[in-house]
């Protein structure tokens, strides 16, 4: 059985300034440095076969903080949020936020 495990990335710079970041690769903020850390405590005794990401800095550094380099990290443009560059810097909440998935051998559990 697989089990698929998915997380949001911590949050950035741009989230804590309400703006839509969309393919910008915007950093994570001191509170996503410590989401990130908090969701490897999380899974601190588990064992994934792999880490698959967004190519967007928020979500590679997200599973870095978190896994500390412990699994390997996939990068892959599909996992991207959307685009919505146009409204990039206007004020505009995010609509979406790039997922972090997490691909284990398991069972299946969306949180």
């Amino acid at each position: 059985m697989v089990t698929i495990i998915f997380e949001s990335h911590g949050t950035t710079t741009d989230n804590e300034k309400h703006l839509a970041s969309g393919w910008a690769d915007v950093e994570l903020s001191e509170l996503g440095i410590r989401q990130s850390k908090e969701m490897g405590q999380r899974y601190a005794n588990d064992n994934f076969d792999a880490i698959f990401c967004s190519d967007l800095r928020r979500s590679y550094e997200s599973a870095q903080v978190g896994f500390g380099g412990k699994f390997p990290v996939i990068r892959d443009v599909r996992l991207n949020e959307c685009n919505y560059i146009e409204r990039l810097y206007l004020g505009v909440r995010h609509l979406t936020r790039g997922l972090l998935l997490i691909l284990s051998l398991d069972e299946v559990i969306l949180l």
